[in-house]
This record gives C-alpha cells, structure tokens and sequence, in this order.
C-alpha cells in the first residue's frame, strides 16, 4: 500500500528529496554530458565505441561509490541513534538537518542502483552489436544517458559531504 504523507519508503524519501532538489542536483551533470556528446560528435569519435567505454567507467566506477555510499550510511546511522544525534535533533533546525542528509543517501544510494542496472544492461545490449539504421541516433542517446547517470552518481556526493560537514559541525559545536 501507497500512502502520499507515509513516514517509510521512497514516498518520504521522495517527500523530502524533492523534484526541484532533482533538477537542481541535474544542471551539472546535464552539461556536462552535453559537452562530451558535443566533443565526441566535434571530434568525429566513433558512437558505438565511445558508448562501450563509458558504459564500461561506469561499471568500473558506480558500483564503487554504491560500496562506499552504503558503508558511510552505515556509520552514519549509528550517529543517528547516539546521543549526538538525539541531541542534533533536539536543536533548531537539527531534525530537518538529518532528514535532509538522509534523504539525500538514499537517493544517491537510489541513484548509483539505477546506474548500475543501466551500465550492467547497456552492456549486455552492447555486446550484441546491433547494427540497423538509427544506430548512431541510438548510441548517442545512450551515451548522454549514460554519462548523465555517471555524472549525476559523481556530483550528488557534494551534497553529502556538505551534510556530513554541517552534522560534524553541529555535533562539535554542541560538546562545548
């Protein structure tokens, strides 16, 4: 069952990582992709070879930062449910602090599984070596949503580390 106000799962994950938070985190990696699509096109790199290199970054890369991701919230949620975190949330503005860097783990977390299932299923389709009329048209797509989803597995770690920061800031500042 779905609830829209559900205090567990994506529906509040996604209540407090919201769809302006997504195009924001989005810029980015968005421009980005374009330039490397517009230097492989300016540059007259072959799309289907480009296209298997950076699907394989990705497997080499994303399912790294998924490891490291999930162990650093695994830190994290011990500090959760310490003192430091009752008394972070106790304070001004510290509960929607830890709700916001929550959020934005799972979703990274969310994020970098995506990539995965895309890079690991890209390959396998790469690998077949399909070749048809549109076939530029198609790695090409492929290769902007590939590096967006790259990108975007990169950049959204700056809002962690920015929360991470303001949590230790916090937290030190509260022990005095």
């Amino acid at each position: 069952m779905s609830n829209k106000n559900s205090f567990f799962g994506w529906t509040a994950v996604f209540q407090l990582y919201t769809l302006k938070d997504f195009l924001r985190d989005s810029i980015y990696p968005v421009i980005f992709s374009a330039i490397v699509m517009a230097l492989s096109i300016i540059c007259d790199i072959e799309s289907y070879t480009l296209l298997g290199k950076t699907l394989n970054i990705g497997l080499t890369i994303v399912p790294v930062m998924l490891s490291l991701l999930i162990a650093a919230y695994a830190i994290l949620l011990s500090m959760f449910c310490s003192n430091t975190g009752k008394t972070i949330a106790n304070q001004n503005g510290g509960k929607e602090l830890l709700d916001e860097l929550n959020s934005d783990f799972a979703t990274s977390i969310f994020a970098s599984f995506i990539g995965i299932l895309f890079f690991i299923g890209g390959s396998l389709i790469h690998q077949l070596k399909f070749d048809f009329i549109y076939a530029d048209f198609v790695n090409y797509s492929a290769l902007f949503l590939s590096d967006y989803l790259l990108f975007f597995s990169v950049f959204i770690l700056k809002d962690l580390v920015i929360g991470i920061f303001n949590i230790g800031r916090v937290a030190t500042h509260f022990q005095e």
